[in-house]
């Protein structure tokens, strides 16, 4: 998940995986994944401050439901400050392995329907992007914002990767397993997760009113879940000062 990645797959089921994750398609998958290079402008959030408000606020409950978000600002990112000093951001591409590939083995294992469906929405490179921020180490940080229509859908998109993850807590890989285990829920925004990816990687999931956003963070963070958990909160702060939807 990483540029040199935790998980030793063999290549070949490595391979078998990515063509089934191809195959599947996006709307079964819930959050879109965009492509290397998809985005039509690479995100390069300044190094700002990070806002105002306290790191531990969540977005205000509103009278009705939030705001659809149909285009991701740049604003919207974490910026390499959110994470720390002499990080930058590298842009949109991405070549390095994500969870999708243990999930997929998860479903043909049988473990899980894919249920309940993720959101049906279609996505584009406006609102479904990728940002790459590398740390001086080399580690990178990768997050993906997806920007839904309405805050049902993002709902959706929280519902059926939390799912995914309680269903497929340990899965056979062939000649290994692969394990997930949530660690934490609800520590920022309207909901949060925290997920063990194997045996030290963690992913962080956020929804923010119709925004959903998620988080391979880089191995500074692997071993900090209190750090990831404030990254988690930073992010929620960046997507209501730049978008409508808190």
């Amino acid at each position: 998940m990483r540029t040199t990645s935790h998980h030793r797959l063999p290549i070949a089921a490595t391979l078998l995986a990515l063509l089934a994750a191809a195959a599947s398609g996006c709307s079964a998958q819930g959050p879109a994944e965009p492509q290397a290079g998809a985005s039509t402008s690479t995100p390069a959030p300044a190094a700002s401050a990070t806002p105002a408000a306290s790191p531990t606020a969540s977005p205000a409950a509103g009278s009705g439901p939030a705001a659809g978000v149909t285009a991701i600002p740049d604003a919207a990112f974490l910026t390499p400050a959110d994470l720390g000093p002499g990080y930058r951001a590298l842009g949109a591409d991405y070549l390095g392995e994500t969870y999708g590939f243990a999930i997929e083995y998860c479903v043909r294992n049988g473990q899980w329907d894919r249920k309940p469906s993720g959101p049906t929405e279609q996505m584009s490179a406006k609102n479904a992007r990728r940002l790459v921020l590398a740390a001086p180490s080399g580690s990178q940080t990768v997050q993906y914002l997806n920007g839904y229509q309405s805050e049902t859908s993002a709902r959706q998109a929280m519902a059926h990767e939390r799912t995914g993850f309680e269903r497929c807590t340990e899965i056979d890989l062939g000649q290994t397993t692969h394990t997930f285990t949530i660690l934490a829920t609800g520590f920022a925004g309207d909901e949060s997760m925290l997920v063990k990816d194997g045996k030290r990687d963690l992913l962080v999931f956020v929804r923010a009113g119709a925004v959903f956003t998620w988080m391979q963070v880089g191995q500074e963070f692997d071993t900090d879940p209190a750090a990831a958990k404030d990254l988690a909160r930073k992010a929620v702060q960046r997507i209501c000062a730049a978008t409508p939807t808190c």
